[in-house]
């Protein structure tokens, strides 16, 4: 309704699923970081789909950032 964007979306949850991860497991797994990707995929879909009320295609390369990101982290 603002028209107010965050291009840094994916960025952020990724870091933050990926270092929330990686803390509550004390440690690093592949395994980990695949779950850490999974949840930082869903967040961020969810989040585009309340802001915008669909699915943006070209948020494309927010959600495959914000997945590389909280995998990186976490693995």
């Amino acid at each position: 309704m603002t028209g107010f964007r965050f291009p840094l979306l994916g960025v952020g949850i990724g870091l933050l699923t990926g270092y929330g991860a990686k803390l509550l497991y004390k440690g690093t797994d592949n395994t980990l970081g695949i779950i850490a990707g999974g949840i930082a995929l869903i967040s961020v879909v969810a989040t585009l789909f309340l802001m915008y009320g669909e699915f943006p295609l070209l948020n494309l390369i927010s959600v495959a950032v914000s997945v590389s990101v909280a995998y990186r982290i976490a693995k």
